[in-house]
């Protein structure tokens, strides 16, 4: 009997996060999302979820993925540290929600996997009483069928190529 219903609320880099391109801009059509996190031996053992396979994973030698490595400026040297030791030493998991038919019976039911490199530490059917993916997308400008919508920079483009043409303009004249 569920007493208290206080769920988290955490907003995702854009980029982290892949969402079915097939949902063509509903996300509540999408079949999976895929949730790409850094974290470490500790951080999965404190969390309270009940993760598996972790002594199948190399914490001391396993590396964080690509993405990880792109930062320039500022954040590059924070974005490049990590721990040495195995209890802080982070790690890239991907966590894959989506629907799978895992009994057999040809009904797909909502699943959550996570992995760590090709090591799977988490597997159970979806949790939430909605049975539903627990991700949303909030576009500012939305467009039709696409999950993103458009960027701030629509909104100056116009303006932008007005501005660009008057100078062209005026520095003809001037010439």
């Amino acid at each position: 009997k569920v007493v208290t219903d206080r769920p988290d609320v955490v907003v995702c880099d854009y980029r982290d996060t892949i969402i079915d391109p097939s949902c063509r801009g509903d996300i509540s059509k999408a079949k999976f999302v895929i949730y790409e996190f850094r974290t470490s031996k500790s951080d999965l053992i404190k969390s309270g979820i009940e993760y598996k396979n972790l002594d199948k994973i190399n914490f001391k030698t396993s590396t964080t993925g690509s993405s990880d490595v792109s930062s320039s400026g500022y954040d590059e040297e924070v974005e490049l540290f990590n721990f040495s030791d195995e209890a802080r030493k982070q790690v890239t998991a991907y966590e894959y929600w989506g629907y799978w038919d895992i009994r057999g019976t040809g009904v797909a039911v909502p699943f959550v996997a996570t992995f760590i490199g090709d090591v799977m530490i988490r597997l159970e059917e979806n949790t939430f009483a909605h049975q539903k993916i627990p991700f949303d997308v909030i576009k500012m400008m939305p467009r039709r069928r696409d999950i993103y919508g458009d960027p701030d920079g629509a909104l100056i483009k116009d303006n932008q190529d007005i501005i660009g043409a008057t100078m062209r303009a005026a520095i003809d004249t001037m010439a």
